[in-house]
């Protein structure tokens, strides 16, 4: 059985539909406050090759603002979308590492990114806190259970989703090999 060559503008709109759909599951299906795989799925996107930034932060942007259409636009929104940048960041570069999943420090260091600027998003657009120093750490240390969630939940789903792809890729290049000495 020959396999199916898709072009590379067919394969990237396959990426980033799946990507982005994936990100929408993430944001409506999560057991927990703050226990997701939108982080770890957010670096996956940021390490794929094939895409650019451009086409990164277009699936990034819809799924995120399609999301929080129907889940309702909150005070500090946009300092979350900040917030979730920091997760495409991070993976850059990650796509060529033959072990990804032992490059723990990438979703520690999104996590920690996220956690700053949402929170800061909290404290400057909401009346919940002062706006003074003691309000801000305030509404940080309120935050600490969340974070918690969200750092556990980044690296589980990080080394799952980077094992996955690492396998993938040893699978796909034994059969591309195999096919070769075949024929």
């Amino acid at each position: 059985m020959k396999a199916v060559s898709l072009s590379e503008s067919t394969t990237k709109w396959v990426w980033m539909v799946a990507i982005g759909m994936v990100l929408l599951g993430a944001r409506f299906l999560n057991p927990f406050p703050n226990w997701s795989w939108f982080g770890a799925t957010l670096i996956l996107l940021g390490s794929v090759p094939l895409l650019g930034n451009m086409e990164k932060f277009l699936v990034f942007g819809v799924a995120l603002v399609a999301s929080d259409a129907v889940i309702g636009f909150y005070p500090g929104w946009v300092w979350v979308m900040v917030g979730h940048l920091g997760y495409l960041v991070v993976g850059r570069g990650l796509w060529d590492k033959l072990w990804p999943v032992f490059h723990l420090e990438r979703p520690l260091m999104a996590s920690i990114w996220f956690f700053i600027m949402s929170n800061f998003g909290v404290w400057l657009e909401t009346s919940m806190y002062p706006k003074t120093w003691e309000g801000l750490l305030m509404c940080y240390g309120a935050a600490v259970p969340f974070f918690r969630n969200s750092l556990s939940s980044d690296l589980v789903f990080f080394i799952s989703i980077m094992l996955m792809r690492t396998l993938w890729i040893q699978w796909r290049e034994k059969k591309k090999a195999l096919s070769s000495s075949q024929g």
